[in-house]
């Protein structure tokens, strides 16, 4: 089964659910260049649907979480409100997959913000770091296991990150001795701890430092 025969049920159903809107190609629109700006984008309701993420996280089972306009509006405005003082320089690194909720949350912030996206391949601690330093980056996500990595790096002072404003961490809690082992060793840099579902597309809570390190 190839990839076209996989997608084409997704287009059918896009289509049926949609009606018969005229659409085009991304590949189209770049091909048109500044015509591009009069072609007509359908009209869309904030409630309607507007992305289908599959999950297991919940119920053991894959199941489609159906995402409205709103829902991708939501979390990236309130990154963006919360993140207000990175807003002109906001240069995003991101050592994580975007396949999942964690791709339109940071993407759409990203895209609003005018930002710069640094796609790390894979996650390698010291490598990491180096390109943090190499793109000015000032904004990053990782996983909890990924932040224990780093920790264990003996050379770590090689990299002061002094670009570096935030380190988010989602997927799952981190420990107290990593927070405060990374909070010493980083002590400009805030660090937030993040609780989200794909159902909640994803942001519920973003805890600051001040609060992550007591609680």
């Amino acid at each position: 089964v190839n990839s076209r025969q996989l997608a084409q049920p997704l287009l059918d159903a896009a289509r049926e659910a949609c009606g018969d809107t005229e659409t085009a190609p991304f590949t189209t629109l770049l091909a048109m260049g500044d015509a591009a700006a009069t072609y007509r984008v359908p009209d869309c309701a904030p409630q309607d649907l507007a992305l289908i993420l599959y999950t297991s996280g919940t119920v053991g089972g894959s199941k489609g979480v159906m995402l409205s306009y709103d829902n991708l509006v939501y979390s990236p405005n309130a990154m963006l409100e919360r993140f207000a003082d990175v807003r002109d320089e906001f240069i995003l690194g991101l050592p994580v997959p975007i396949s999942h909720i964690i791709g339109p949350l940071y993407l759409l912030a990203l895209i609003q913000a005018g930002g710069t996206l640094v796609i790390m391949e894979r996650f390698a601690p010291r490598r990491f770091l180096e390109d943090l330093e190499r793109h000015n980056v000032t904004i990053t996500a990782l996983v909890p296991p990924m932040i224990q990595a780093l920790m264990q790096l003996r050379d770590w002072q090689q990299f002061p990150l002094h670009s570096l404003r935030y380190m988010l961490s989602f997927g799952a809690m981190a420990s107290q001795e990593v927070l405060k082992s990374f909070i010493a060793r980083y002590p400009d840099v805030e660090f937030s701890t993040g609780y989200g579902l794909t159902e909640t597309a994803p942001l519920l809570t973003l805890v600051p430092k001040r609060c992550g390190t007591t609680r």
